[in-house]
């Protein structure tokens, strides 16, 4: 779509490692926000004589969690149905086949595509929590 000269491109997962019946997932509307987040783990040993508390000792890192709110539209179209996406999106968080005979037991690995938008471009994760609110159907 080009307005104003712009060429908008709407968002969506891909997937990029693992096998999955749906390979790709356009968004009906590109998301208005989106969180992203990234923690480091830190102990404090403890020590019965101690007068002031121990320097930390750094232990690692938490794995980046990318957080969106997302829409699916299908109010136009004849049927009006946005349960495949929906579905989709509920598959990819389990499992794939092909890992699962490989005793890997991991779902399919997603980036995140808007485009030439940079934004998570290097975002490599898998689905962790999906919820879906139906509405006028």
């Amino acid at each position: 779509m080009t307005i104003f000269g712009l060429n908008l491109q709407k968002a969506g997962l891909r997937v990029v490692a693992g096998q999955a019946r749906t390979s790709k997932l356009t968004f009906s509307y590109n998301p208005s926000e989106m969180t992203t987040s990234k923690s480091a783990t830190w102990n404090r040993p403890t020590t019965n004589a101690a007068d002031d508390a121990t320097d930390p000792q750094f232990a690692g890192v938490q794995p980046q969690a990318v957080q969106m709110e997302i829409f699916f539209d299908a109010y136009e179209d004849l049927f009006g149905d946005v349960s495949d996406d929906v579905k989709t999106l509920f598959e990819w968080t389990k499992p794939t086949s092909t890992s699962a005979k490989k005793r890997q037991h991991n779902p399919p690995i997603l980036s995140f595509e808007w485009g030439s938008n940079k934004v998570l471009a290097d975002f490599r994760g898998y689905l962790e929590t999906v919820s879906a609110k139906y509405t006028m159907f």
